[in-house]
């Protein structure tokens, strides 16, 4: 037994205390690799977090340009082509709306020029019939000297020849 107890004191103590030695290193170790990926983790997810609210400040400012430019590329045209079609609505068939663009609102724009044109071409053909119905009329009364005479045997108008034949139909 004597011999067990100095086998344990001179080889099995020292050897148990460097195991527990070691274990203890390695303890540590793992202990200071676990905070260090504890504080490398925490560092990415604040960084994360900020890059975060760095891209959703920048997607609301792009939103807030894309509203503003929808604005100007959209509800501009429609605006001036509605108050283009008031104009012309209030009689103004010269006005041309400026197209600006090949997209939808610049084909609507194409297709009430040509409305507009029809309209014109429309109003220039009427206005002329109307000129001329009113030459034609004027000219059948400047033929005929007094479209009325007056007879003093019956004490009335009467129709002249010429207007009888065109007022009596």
């Amino acid at each position: 037994m004597d011999h067990r107890r100095r086998l344990h004191d001179r080889e099995l103590l020292p050897l148990s205390r460097q195991v527990t030695n070691a274990a203890d290193e390695i303890l540590q170790m793992n202990q200071n690799n676990i905070h260090e990926a504890n504080d490398r983790a925490r560092r990415q997810a604040a960084g994360a977090e900020q890059r975060m609210y760095i891209f959703l400040l920048f997607g609301a400012a792009i939103a807030v340009a894309f509203m503003l430019f929808i604005g100007k590329w959209i509800l501009h045209p429609i605006k001036r082509l509605i108050r283009s079609t008031q104009v012309i609505r209030d009689g103004n068939l010269d006005l041309v709306i400026p197209a600006g663009s090949h997209d939808e609102i610049g084909r609507l724009s194409e297709a009430f020029n040509d409305m507009t044109s029809s309209l014109r071409e429309f109003r220039r053909s009427d206005q002329a019939k109307l000129v001329r119905t009113q030459d034609a009329a004027k000219e059948t009364f400047t033929s005929c000297p007094m479209p009325w005479r007056f007879s003093t045997s019956m004490e009335k108008w009467r129709y002249r020849p010429c207007q009888r034949r065109i007022c009596s139909g």
